[in-house]
């Protein structure tokens, strides 16, 4: 559980490093906050023997409205949503031995490999949004971002509250 919350945050990380209005700092804080909180919360939901157990539960959702645990670590860390800059439309699977996003609703769903992550350490992440175009304040209006298995997405508006 904690390789796959720990890979998580390092993929939001990367994700808010490009657009959010943070230090890199206050950007650290979160991260760590949000690994507590998503620790805290997902403690007696980490199924190994079947890990689609649960994994609704082990979702990180925002879909205009921001999901309840990112609110709270923000909140716990002293940052503001609106700082953050996520898009309006992310949601994120943690699951054991997989971590899943998609960005908008209709959009595919790409996984992030742990293994990958590990052996190629942060430039993974770093290279993913590095081809982003900042179209609007927050850099993620329809751009179009190089996946760790090649596949194009796009990525829609942030959402600031």
């Amino acid at each position: 559980m904690k390789d796959e919350i720990q890979t998580a945050c390092r993929f939001i990380y990367h994700m808010l490093k490009k657009s959010c209005r943070l230090t890199e700092q206050q950007l650290q804080q979160f991260t760590n906050k949000m690994q507590d909180v998503l620790f805290a919360h997902f403690r007696h939901h980490w199924h190994l023997e079947n890990p689609q157990l649960g994994s609704a539960y082990r979702c990180i959702r925002i879909n205009h409205i921001m999901d309840p645990l990112v609110v709270k670590a923000a909140h716990e860390c002293g940052v503001k949503i609106s700082d953050l800059s996520l898009p309006k439309e992310f949601t994120i699977w943690i699951d054991p031995n997989e971590i899943s996003y998609r960005f908008g609703e209709d959009g595919s769903i790409n996984t992030v490999s742990i293994k990958e992550e590990r052996n190629e350490g942060n430039s993974s992440f770093e290279n993913m949004f590095l081809n982003r175009q900042k179209s609007h304040p927050c850099g993620m209006k329809q751009s179009k971002v190089n996946t760790m298995n090649t596949n194009i997405i796009s990525v829609p508006e942030c959402v600031s509250s």
